[in-house]
């Protein structure tokens, strides 16, 4: 029997996910799969929206990346 609390662990951190955030989690992961087996035209532009994303990021990234990791130094110390 599943208690209500179960944990999730995902990378290095533990999430507590209840029954009802677990159903809706998977929920979307399914509903993703399913449009990319009826390669449905949202789910091109999703992965074209996400590939962008992580094209500014980088960029963002590679200009300000040296700053950020000071600034990053500094609040830890």
């Amino acid at each position: 029997m599943l208690s209500i609390h179960t944990i999730f662990e995902g990378g290095t951190s533990v999430v507590r996910m209840n029954r009802e955030r677990k159903l809706n989690m998977l929920g979307g992961s399914m509903a993703t799969s399913l449009a990319k087996k009826q390669n449905d035209p949202l789910y091109a532009k999703l992965i074209k929206a996400k590939r962008k994303y992580q094209s500014y990021k980088d960029m963002i990234q590679q200009k300000y990346g040296r700053r950020g990791a000071v600034s990053a130094r500094r609040s830890i110390s």
